[in-house]
């Protein structure tokens, strides 16, 4: 009987495709089926990335797969218990040992599940200390809010700064999209910028302001000082 699971497991994934954009479909199958494996198996977690952008401020946002946020000590057999069940696979063509790929069997594609450690790279805070800054997006799944995800957005763009346009060209069209609706919402953006955050939204207004992009950050006084240093 395991014989015959496994070859029809080996037949699913074979049959399956890695798209270069996940579909609506096979994200939201992906970061359900996943978080209720994490959340049976008690790890504390949060999506970020391009997920949780098309779900909170951009639904035509495309994107290959989750980025997933963790508290846990033994990452290694965190993997294992993933790569156990029949619906994760490892990643041949990925050198990292922290990406897995969902099988969607409804759709038969192959999601991209990127598991980070909290505290990463210091983009990524722990889940512990994000605990009041998450929502439930409209797939009840936790998010960080629309400012921290801008400002998480804020930190990666200054640190792409120096790569071609290209690169940071979606960055910089999450960035609009989440301050435009943080707007609709009449949320304000927190003023305490660390020096990150800054460099990156310095950087995105002196390539945005020429073309009638400036929105603000509803915050009188830095709005002039930025105003001083792009214009």
């Amino acid at each position: 009987m395991a014989w015959i699971q496994y070859q029809r497991r080996i037949h699913r994934i074979s049959r399956a495709c890695h798209f270069p954009h996940a579909s609506t479909k096979g994200l939201k199958c992906a970061a359900q089926y996943i978080a209720r494996f994490l959340v049976a198996n008690w790890v504390p977690f949060y999506i970020c990335g391009g997920y949780a952008c098309l779900t909170t401020a951009d639904p035509k946002r495309l994107t290959s797969g989750l980025d997933i946020v963790v508290d846990t000590h033994q990452p290694r057999q965190l993997m294992a218990s993933l790569l156990s069940d029949p619906h994760f696979v490892t990643d041949p063509t990925h050198t990292a040992s922290t990406r897995v790929m969902f099988l969607v069997e409804a759709t038969e594609e192959l999601v991209e599940i990127d598991i980070i450690p909290g505290g990463w790279g210091g983009i990524f805070p722990f889940v512990a200390m994000m605990m009041p800054y998450l929502e439930k997006n409209l797939h009840s799944i936790p998010v960080p809010s629309i400012s921290v995800l801008l400002r998480m957005k804020l930190k990666t763009y200054s640190r792409l700064a120096t790569k071609p346009f290209e690169k940071r060209q979606t960055e910089g069209r999450d960035i609009w999209n989440l301050r435009k609706r943080m707007k609709a919402k009449k949320q304000y953006f927190d003023p305490e910028l660390d020096e990150d955050e800054y460099a990156g939204l310095q950087a995105w207004l002196a390539e945005h302001h020429d073309e009638g992009l400036w929105v603000g950050l509803g915050i009188p006084e830095l709005d002039d000082q930025l105003r001083c240093v792009i214009v």
